[in-house]
């Protein structure tokens, strides 16, 4: 309840590549644009759907990487993300004593955000490689705000082998992960 009244007190905002990317996905109801300050881009709600983005958000990503972004938000919308978390977090309220249903839930919310990758390539829109390294330049944007969703290194790594299986612009999977990476990317660093 404290969630919802403070997404309603953030500000809603105009972006014509948002309404590129809603164009794209058609989501199955309205999805209104808030800013809100220190946050990484996300999405929330059922049936009054939001996506949040930081209030810099503008600043520091163009307009092909805004767009790539907001699809992924949307795909999440699209697919009801927001109620399996609800369930996915009574679950893990339920059965807080077995590091078996963590894992399991941990496992299952990884593959919500690799369906969500194949939600925004199918679009057609973004290239797999471009898609992966906006995935690492936004987590790593993102790690320092919200540790706790921040992907691992793993994580990324297992998402970009999805994002490439059926492609074969690169030859290993080794390779795609260093091709999709920018030199200096900290998620990438061991």
């Amino acid at each position: 309840y404290k969630l919802i009244k403070i997404l309603n007190r953030l500000p809603a905002v105009h972006d014509e590549v948002f309404i590129k990317a809603l164009n794209t996905v058609k989501p199955r109801r309205g999805v209104t644009l808030k800013v809100c300050p220190r946050t990484a881009a996300s999405s929330w709600g059922i049936w009054r759907a939001v996506v949040v983005v930081p209030d810099d958000f503008a600043k520091n990503y163009g307009p092909e990487e805004r767009f790539g972004i907001y699809l992924h938000e949307l795909a999440h919308i699209k697919s009801l993300d927001s109620a399996k978390y609800m369930i996915m977090a009574l679950c893990k309220a339920m059965f807080w004593f077995s590091p078996a249903g963590s894992a399991a839930l941990e496992r299952y919310r990884g593959h919500l955000e690799v369906d969500c990758d194949h939600r925004v390539l199918a679009t057609g829109k973004i290239s797999p490689m471009d898609y992966a390294r906006l995935i690492t330049r936004a987590v790593d944007r993102q790690h320092h705000l919200m540790p706790a969703i921040s992907s691992s290194f793993q994580d990324v790594s297992r998402r970009f082998g999805y994002i490439f299986e059926d492609s074969s612009l690169l030859p290993g999977k080794k390779d795609r992960v260093a091709a999709a990476t920018a030199p200096g990317d900290s998620i990438l660093t061991i």
